[in-house]
Formats: structure tokens, C-alpha cells, sequence
């Protein structure tokens, strides 16, 4: 018996549709976190530019890590 993968799931086609694009929504509704405004502003310029490069420079604690984390889980999740 074959595996099944997320892309064989009815639901996945919706859900590239609603969040590929938009990985402050992503954040906020599947991960369950509220962005801090400097949060927003990076998701928005990494969601704005093709190819984009995007510099943080940062203190520690300010959660840089957990918006990285949350931007590659959007797309990986949301670019099959």
C-alpha cells in the first residue's frame, strides 16, 4: 500500500489557497501566535518581494527564532 502524502488530501488545495502568500495570516491562524509588530513588518516585506532578502538586526529575546521557524513551516507548508 502506497503512503499518502498531504498533497493527496482534499483539504490541502484550500488551505496553499488561502495562506500561500500571506505568512502573517499563517502565523497567527495555524500557528496560534500573535506577530510583535516588528514580526509583521518582516512577514510582510518576506510576502511582498519575489526572491526576496530580508536583514534582521536584532537584540536577543525578541524573537527572531520563532518568526523564522514560522516562516519556513509557512512555506514549506503553503509551496508543495
Amino acid at each position: 500500500m502506497a503512503s499518502k502524502t498531504i498533497l493527496d488530501d482534499k483539504r490541502y488545495e484550500k488551505f496553499v489557497l488561502d495562506f500561500a502568500g500571506d505568512s502573517l495570516k499563517f502565523c497567527v491562524l495555524v500557528l496560534g501566535f500573535e506577530p510583535s509588530e516588528d514580526q509583521a513588518n518582516l512577514s510582510r516585506a518576506v510576502d511582498s518581494y519575489s526572491d526576496s532578502r530580508v536583514s534582521v538586526v536584532s537584540g536577543t529575546g525578541t524573537g527572531k527564532t520563532r518568526w523564522t521557524a514560522g516562516i519556513a513551516l509557512h512555506f514549506l507548508l503553503t509551496n508543495p
